[in-house]
């Protein structure tokens, strides 16, 4: 019999009134715990994830339980109560942090439910991972990954925020008429999902997830999450990919740090991003904002019900929305490619005074255009492109 199990157990009858009743279903449940904590055992689950498993299957039964009886306090119960906190403090103090060799790794991918996730940088080859309840997530080795998740992860939930910004790239293909009845849909959609995943436990609570990671060892950081936030100041990871159905998405970048490859999504949060250095960016939200600041080779920033404001140097940069502003201030922009983009929203792009000629295409159904930069003609090295169905756009230099 495991101990683990039993004070389990034991702990959600300790305030009730002990009768034939409450004892057979005493007996009843801590064999039925027993069992299907030795069947995971058995079934290859580390005894920690099956403990963790067998805690959440009993999740409500302290509402069933506390329909009985309780019984009367003794001073000798306090000072148990007062032992037992004193004790779970010392354990989360041992417990919350877990460290792992960085040897052979090359990715990290982290799959966080609803908790918060936080990365940041660490000196040595050690990976740390800290949560205060450190039950509810597991970490193992997978090749050259270390696989972080929550206990109760699905496929579904570690997928969500990347599906919801699929459908808002489909978004952005539509007819007016389509958007602005798509649109609600979609948000609805989104709403929904969280709501139905809380009102049925698939939720945990907004724990944090804080993991401190060797500097220039990780090639790969992945991070999804389902209604947690995000926030990332990794040094010396090439390729970072950061998603979240329901909360927000920061990244810390620093400017002598080069990135391969960066991606930032969320369905109903902001996305922030600064001083980035990336040869390609793509960050993507559905009811958000989206506001980015660095230096890139590629960028591209959308939204479908949110603003998008990029401040920076791009080779070439993309800046949508379908039903918010978009502000593109580029600090140097000698060749290559400006398109800003809205459907119901005000276009907004400020280029350096000493900017390249420039191949300029604007237009607007309702609104009106204010633009200071010239027309060179097609052979230009720069191409910029502003449209908007109903919004004002402003190109101008300084």
């Amino acid at each position: 019999m495991n101990k683990t199990i039993s004070e389990m157990v034991n702990l959600l009858f300790r305030d009730v009134v002990q009768n034939e009743e409450t004892k057979a279903m005493h007996d009843e449940l801590m064999l039925n715990c027993q069992e299907h904590f030795q069947d995971l055992v058995d079934s290859g689950m580390s005894e920690e994830n099956a403990a963790a498993a067998v805690k959440e299957s009993l999740n409500g039964m302290q509402d069933v339980i506390d329909q009985y009886p309780k019984r009367e306090k003794t001073e000798a119960d306090e000072i148990s109560a007062e032992q037992r906190d004193s004790a779970a403090d010392a354990e989360e103090t041992d417990d919350t942090v877990r460290t792992y060799s960085a040897e052979g790794i090359c990715r990290i991918r982290v799959d966080a439910g609803s908790h918060d996730v936080k990365v940041t940088s660490t000196e040595g080859d050690r990976i740390e991972i800290r949560c205060e309840m450190p039950e509810e997530i597991r970490a193992e080795r997978q090749g050259d990954t270390l696989a972080v998740e929550t206990v109760r992860v699905t496929d579904e939930m570690k997928n969500a925020g990347e599906e919801a910004v699929e459908q808002g790239q489909r978004v952005m293909d539509m007819t007016l008429n389509e958007l602005l009845g798509k649109v609600r849909t979609i948000m609805d959609k989104t709403v929904h999902m969280v709501m139905d995943r809380v009102n049925n436990g698939s939720f945990f609570s907004d724990e944090l997830i804080e993991i401190r990671v060797p500097e220039k060892l990780i090639s790969v950081l992945e991070i999804n999450a389902s209604s947690g936030d995000v926030e990332a100041a990794p040094h010396g990871i090439p390729e970072i990919t950061l998603r979240t159905a329901s909360g927000d998405v920061e990244l810390v970048c620093s400017v002598k740090d080069e990135l391969d490859k960066l991606f930032a999504s969320s369905a109903s949060g902001d996305i922030r991003i600064s001083s980035a250095f990336a040869r390609k960016c793509e960050a993507s939200a559905i009811s958000g904002d989206v506001d980015v600041e660095g230096d890139f080779g590629e960028l591209l920033c959308k939204s479908v019900s949110g603003d998008v404001d990029f401040d920076g140097t791009a080779v070439d940069v993309q800046g949508k929305s379908v039903s918010g502003d978009v502000n593109l201030q580029l600090q140097q922009a000698p060749s290559g490619t400006v398109s800003a983009e809205s459907t119901s929203g005000d276009v907004s792009v400020t280029l350096p005074d000493d900017c390249a000629p420039a191949a300029v295409s604007i237009s607007t159904t309702i609104g009106e255009i204010d633009c200071d930069v010239e027309d060179a003609g097609e052979i230009a090295p720069l191409k910029l492109r502003a449209r908007t169905v109903s919004g004002d756009i402003r190109i101008q230099k300084g």
